[in-house]
């Protein structure tokens, strides 16, 4: 018996928010790690949000492109949801940047 290819489906709108959520992630913990080896303290509960809230998106686009069943609608509220959810990461760049002392590269 063979089984279906469990992998998801390729999208690349969800590529192109999964590559902008690796590059801001990747970036804020260099600028994180630099930031600690200066000995600075800070408050990390906004970098943890930020981490939080990308691995959020990241399960709803699972969903969206693994799902057994297409289902043309509910993919429309996952994408509402997904859009949402990365117009708040936005915000969140700013309060986790400001962590690091603004220096984010």
């Amino acid at each position: 018996m063979e089984y279906p290819d469990w992998r998801p489906r390729a999208d690349p709108r969800a590529d192109e928010v999964r590559e902008r959520l690796r590059t801001v992630c990747r970036g804020l913990g260099h600028a994180a790690c630099r930031f600690a080896a200066g000995g600075v303290g800070g408050d990390p509960v906004p970098l943890l949000r930020l981490a939080d809230r990308a691995f959020e998106i990241d399960t709803l686009l699972l969903l969206v492109g693994t799902s057994l069943i297409p289902d043309a609608g509910r993919d429309v509220r996952w994408w509402g949801e997904i859009e949402a959810l990365v117009a708040e990461v936005d915000e969140m760049v700013g309060e986790a940047s400001a962590v690091v002392g603004g220096v984010f590269a």
